[in-house]
């Protein structure tokens, strides 16, 4: 009984995937019948209307009839050299078989099905003299297939005639501008997907010896991974192969003025991949990685509504894990797809035209238009943008009545409700009334001497808009403000700390407000101090940006998601930063280097240099060693390494701190300098990633404070919500720095002292005599 209601539950666990408008019907599970994993799908039907699924996989080919969708049955396995991509198409009763194993270009005769399964196969590697043995992918038209991303030249077009003698290819023209990663082809027409260069091309292919180029256009991400143009030749749709990537919309009915038209997402902000797209007739199905199928109604081609979609995996990932491939022209009306892991799956749709809404959105008092206006229909995670003319389109896939946001930062916003029927297109016009502005006077004095800092830069950070810029010489700034609300508060200076203050409330009555900050050495990145970027690597350049994370196909995360989170800001120093799932930003081909500017360290007696950094070295070229190095300068003499990490000494994928004696590597002088590098020691590929944040100089170990034990004074409770009670000493001074090094207060030494004004967190409290001389430094937690 057991095993029984075991199977039961993986039944029922493999019928239960997400689902709209579409429902499986038969699935086989070729990864386990092979040993293998799956890449992409066509479809072929045979002269009696048998319907078989033609299945890349990463070790052969899969033939499987699928004209009893409920009974999938594999009636050939042809096996190939192993690799990750094979794609498929047919012309006639052939089928055309690309691979970037070194093995040709497969040729396999269909025609003896369904009354035999043996199918003559050859193999063709390219013209005499010319000859390559690997391509990405093909496209085939009216006795003629386009190569793709064969290894040969740039990658760019072959076009070959298999009218002639199907099994003997002959080769009869290319374009090789550009690599090109897909084609589509609509009589005289090349569509190429350039995916390096980040744009589409669009050639007159008449005479096949000659192509002509007619246009090009980028793609809403820059990656343009595949393409797929309308019945009627006049819109053509892309994906970028890249998380968070877009469908996109384009109007090519004239190629030497391709239009934009619309972009959508499958599950906006969870970064999903998108792969391949196919129209048929008002729709697009498109290959979703972990999303599974997703189907587009395009019948207004600036207007994308999702109105279906199968969920083929049961993971919900950033990379390419999932639906590879989708084949949705069966005259059933059947639809096959393929799933990397998970193997193969028989579709019905049932989709429909979606509910359209569209209008213009204006200014209230003067009547212009307002662009990127974000329209928002609540509880169908579906958000547009207004366009240059105020215009916009959106939709959904049931009618009914919905509240519609509309919003745009400086306008108060509003809320429609709005009635929406499939098939019918709803306009609404709305009208935004700007916020009114009001003035603050910021003040930033120095919290020692009270005199005003020029240059200082100051920043009013809101959920919305971020007000900043430069003090005066009377260390004032009048910013112009909107949104009375809480906002976060940063000041700073190079040579000075940088103070935040959080959830401070700004109105209109608050007329001006100051703020101080003590003068040191420390960096958090919340401003550009002027940090320099150099080095001779191809690519990976240190940059100043706000992490928005990477994590690879094995789990790991490669790219920091935030920067330290015991800082001032978000920003951080970084050599890679995005959401590929190929990440192709990491340091590559030499060394990045970056270069503090100079501080000064001549007054100090015994100074520590604290920073936290990101190290990440996986994959690829074996042994793993790219390095991390971080060195002292003193302006004179060469420069001094204090600190390298790799792949064997360090804690991966975490911001990590550190704290060194500077004076144990190197003198002290008035022309210091902090430098980072990171290198890739070999030109073969391997994920190489880092990360600099919370630099700072103090007169102490940030990492050793909390030991230092060795005196009877006593602070409690510990942790606390707000007032300490000091035991074991009576008088002298406190200063209270924060767990950055950033100094906080200092004042005369009382028995009770109340932080119940700071932000919960980590802190030190260092005590000093009468005669300001250190007697020991003690961890506090705010809770």
């Amino acid at each position: 009984m057991r095993y029984l209601l075991f199977f039961y539950c993986f039944a029922v666990v493999g019928l239960t995937r997400a689902q709209l408008n579409m429902t499986q019907l038969g699935y086989l599970d070729i990864p386990t019948l092979h040993s293998t994993g799956l890449n992409d799908i066509w479809g072929y039907t045979d002269e009696l209307g048998n319907e078989y699924a033609l299945v890349g996989a990463k070790d052969g080919v899969s033939i499987v009839d699928v004209t009893v969708p409920t009974s999938p049955v594999e009636v050939k396995w042809i096996p190939g050299m192993n690799s990750i991509w094979r794609d498929i198409k047919t012309v006639g009763d052939y089928a055309y078989v690309t691979t970037e194993a070194e093995e040709g270009l497969l040729i396999i005769d269909l025609s003896p099905l369904p009354a035999s399964t043996t199918l003559p196969t050859n193999y063709y590697t390219g013209s005499v003299g010319s000859e390559w043995l690997t391509a990405h992918n093909l496209y085939a038209d009216n006795g003629y297939v386009y190569i793709t991303g064969a290894g040969r030249g740039n990658g760019g077009l072959i076009i070959l005639d298999v009218l002639t003698d199907p099994m003997n290819p002959i080769e009869v023209g290319e374009f090789d501008n550009w690599y090109a990663h897909d084609c589509f082809v609509k009589d005289d027409t090349a569509y190429l997907a350039n995916i390096y260069d980040g744009f589409f091309s669009v050639l007159d292919i008449t005479v096949k010896s000659s192509p002509v180029l007619l246009g090009t256009s980028f793609t809403p991400t820059n990656f343009s991974h595949n393409i797929w143009v309308s019945d009627d030749g006049n819109y053509a749709f892309t994906t970028d192969e890249v998380s968070g990537g877009f469908i996109g919309a384009f109007d090519v009915s004239n190629p030497a003025n391709i239009k934009f038209l619309d972009k959508i997402q499958s599950s906006p902000g969870d970064g999903i991949v998108p792969h391949n797209c196919h129209v048929k007739g008002n729709y697009l199905y498109t290959s979703h990685y972990s999303d599974g199928v997703v189907v587009h109604d395009i019948t207004y081609p600036y207007n994308l509504i999702e109105v279906g979609n199968f969920d083929t995996n049961p993971i919900n990932v950033t990379t390419t894990d999932g639906c590879w491939g989708v084949y949705p022209f069966f005259a059933s009306g059947n639809i096959v797809a393929s799933d990397r892991n998970e193997g193969l799956f028989i579709l019905s749709s049932g989709v429909s035209q979606g509910a359209y809404l569209e209008g213009a959105v204006t200014e209230m008092g003067t009547g212009n238009p307002i662009n990127n206006v974000t329209i928002s229909i609540v509880g169908e995670n579906i958000t547009d943008y207004s366009k240059i003319l105020g215009d916009y389109a959106t939709g959904v896939v049931n009618s009914g009545t919905y509240d519609v946001n509309y919003f745009k930062v400086l306008y108060y916003p509003q809320t429609i409700s709005t009635n929406l029927t499939a098939g019918n297109v709803a306009i609404q016009d709305v009208v935004l009334e700007k916020i009114p502005q009001f003035n603050l006077t910021v003040t930033v004095l120095d919290a020692i001497t009270l005199n005003p800092i020029e240059n200082a830069n100051v920043k009013l950070q809101h959920t919305y808009i971020a007000h900043e810029g430069l003090t005066d010489v009377n260390g004032e700034i009048v910013l112009g403000m909107y949104y009375q609300d809480n906002y976060q508060i940063y000041a700073g200076k190079w040579s000075y700390d940088t103070d935040c203050f959080v959830d401070s409330m700004i109105t209109s009555s608050t007329g001006d407000i100051t703020l101080y900050i003590k003068s040191g050495v420390y960096d958090d990145f919340t401003f550009d101090y002027g940090w320099t970027s150099a080095g001779n690597a191809a690519r990976g350049f240190w940059e100043r940006e706000k992490p928005v994370g990477v994590t690879g196909g094995n789990g790991e995360i490669q790219n920091p998601y935030n920067d330290v989170p015991w800082d001032c800001g978000s920003f951080a120093f970084l050599t890679g930063n995005g959401t590929q799932a190929s990440n192709t930003e990491e340091v590559n081909g030499g060394e990045v280097v970056l270069i503090s500017p100079v501080f000064d360290l001549s007054s100090y007696t015994d100074p520590y240099v604290n920073y936290a950094s990101w190290f990440y070295n996986r994959h690829g070229y074996q042994p793993l060693n790219d390095t991390l190095k971080i060195y002292l300068y003193d302006g004179i003499n060469p420069a001094v390494l204090i600190d390298k990490k790799f792949h064997n000494n360090t804690n991966m994928s975490y911001w990590v701190p550190n704290s060194g004696r500077v004076l144990d590597y190197i003198g002290l002088s008035s022309t210091m300098y902090f430098v980072a590098t990171l290198s890739d020691e070999n030109i073969t590929e391997n994920v190489t990633e880092g990360g600099i944040d919370n630099f700072s100089i103090t007169n102490f170990s940030m990492l050793n404070v909390a030991d230092e034990a060795e005196n009877d004074i006593t602070l409690y409770p510990n942790p606390t919500t707000g007032l300490i009670h000091l035991e074991g000493i009576q008088a002298g001074q406190y200063t209270i720095i924060d767990a950055s090094g950033r100094f906080i207060l200092s004042d005369q030494l009382r028995q009770d002292i109340n932080i119940e004004y700071l932000q919960n967190g980590i802190y030190f409290i260092r005590f000093n005599d009468e005669l300001g001389n250190t007697i020991t430094t003690k961890k506090i937690i705010k809770q």
